[in-house]
């Protein structure tokens, strides 16, 4: 009759299945903590330039996800032999749309390869829009500006969010 399953040991409750969905621990009744939400899976990222977004000739493309809650973390692999767009590089139809006014909490590690770089920069991306992964660089202190992309390249990335 317990609007609620709970299994635990040494009269000790370890997990709780609540009756409206989630999971909670180590006792934990609240709601607002229960872990209601997770899922995997994979999409194809498309790279596209913020100027004009272009067309590109993907060699390989990947990217997968996984979301607990209202946190997405995501793995992008781009090789490209052909991008014909201008301005900064960007990465769209992300797999979850970013929570209003999180921009700034987004920041991952990117990496590039047979890039027309200075050598020294820092690069980085971040969720600008609500489905856009933009990225940054600085190069020997100067401030961060947006990255521009190669007609051909190589990326990998790692970005993790919040989601609405």
């Amino acid at each position: 009759t317990a609007a609620y399953i709970a299994f635990g040991t040494n009269n000790t409750e370890e997990v709780r299945i609540l009756n409206g969905g989630g999971i909670t621990f180590n006792g934990d009744t609240a709601a607002a903590n229960a872990l209601d939400d997770y899922e995997e899976g994979d999409w194809n990222p498309v790279l596209y330039g913020l100027g004009s977004a272009g067309t590109t000739t993907y060699t390989t493309r990947s990217g997968s996800y996984t979301k607990i809650g209202n946190l997405v973390t995501v793995n992008i692999y781009l090789n490209w032999s052909n991008q014909t767009g201008s301005g900064d590089m960007a990465i769209g139809s992300m797999p979850f749309t970013r929570k209003s006014g999180s921009n700034y909490e987004t920041v991952g590690t990117a990496v590039f390869s047979n890039w027309d770089y200075n050598g020294t920069e820092q690069t980085f991306g971040y969720m600008g829009d609500s489905t856009i992964l933009h990225f940054r660089s600085s190069y020997d202190n100067e401030a961060w500006q947006g990255v521009q992309h190669d007609s051909a390249g190589e990326l990998m990335v790692s970005v993790t969010y919040r989601t609405t």
